[in-house]
């Protein structure tokens, strides 16, 4: 699950001295306009900081909540009643939702849930503050919680592809994999070539036994992405439901090829080598699988092939 961050970002070179004074360089430059008061610039440089090889990414995160910490303080945006100004209720927000991020970096989940709650009662229509929250849920478990939240994004921002593709692997975590087989098709619709989105709503519908309909997801997510062994390794569980063992044997041996440590596909290529009567061949994928750690590999070896 990925985070929107509302940071700084700049497009750096690397090099392992010159990252270093990188980094020293615009925590520096951080630490001085914080303590100048100028604080819209101290947290760029912060940013920048925190994006440089070799960032001390807690120090960097303290650094952020101190600078967030002075602007509440800060009189500045302050009304002669002592109401909030549209200024400072914006340093609020990005307050509570800079540092919900920190805090999710921290894994400190129901404590970045809160500030993400407290970022959105202080801007209720910020569609990213409703995602990040969901993603934050989903990492407690809380799917249903998660689905929520993603709706509410979905209402704010319709055309956000990752919004549904996220919807739908929460749902898919719930097994409403109808659900997920539309929140993904949605996607796909909004983002063709998607990484992830044809391969979840694959997986979805091998679920339901659709694998007929896997399989061309699943042939599609490798068109996109030719180069992951999780997805040859689904397709192939589907074509060996439907009996095409020789495509299953073909897609099991190509994510061999790009996980050599795959312990999975060696017992599953080894079952079905075993069962089509390659018995030699299939003892080999199952002792090769178990080596890898695979318990199962030991257990259908030494009751098969002993």
């Amino acid at each position: 699950m990925k985070y929107i961050i509302s940071f700084f970002f700049a497009i750096l070179l690397y090099h392992p001295v010159y990252a270093q004074n990188q980094y020293s360089f615009y925590l520096n430059k951080g630490i001085e306009q914080y303590n100048s008061h100028n604080y819209d610039a101290a947290l760029k440089n912060f940013e920048a900081a925190k994006i440089s090889p070799g960032a001390n990414v807690t120090e960097i995160i303290q650094w952020i909540n101190k600078v967030n910490d002075a602007k509440l303080k800060s009189p500045k945006g302050k009304k002669s009643n002592g109401s909030l100004s549209p200024s400072t209720a914006s340093y609020n927000y990005e307050y509570y939702f800079n540092r919900a991020i920190a805090k999710v970096n921290l894994k400190n989940y129901k404590g970045a849930v809160d500030d993400y709650t407290k970022a959105i009662q202080l801007n209720p229509n910020d569609p990213d503050a409703y995602f990040n929250r969901a993603d934050t849920k989903f990492e407690l478990k809380n799917y249903s919680g998660a689905i929520e939240d993603y709706t509410k994004a979905i209402q704010l921002r319709p055309d956000n592809a990752d919004y549904y593709y996220s919807r739908g692997y929460a749902k898919g975590e719930l097994e409403n994999y109808s659900g997920a087989i539309d929140d993904y098709s949605k996607a796909i619709q909004l983002d063709p070539n998607g990484i992830g989105y044809n391969y979840n709503r694959g997986y979805a519908k091998a679920q339901l036994k659709n694998y007929s309909d896997a399989i061309d997801d699943f042939t599609k997510a490798i068109q996109i992405d030719p180069n992951d062994p999780e997805v040859y390794f689904s397709r192939a569980y589907a074509k060996n439901e439907l009996k095409n063992y020789s495509g299953a044997l073909d897609d099991y041996t190509k994510a061999i090829q790009l996980n050599p440590k795959y312990a999975s596909a060696y017992i599953n290529r080894g079952s079905i080598r075993f069962e089509t009567a390659d018995k030699n061949s299939a003892c080999s994928d199952f002792l090769k699988g178990c080596n890898l750690g695979n318990n199962i590999g030991c257990e259908f070896y030494n009751k098969s092939c002993k």
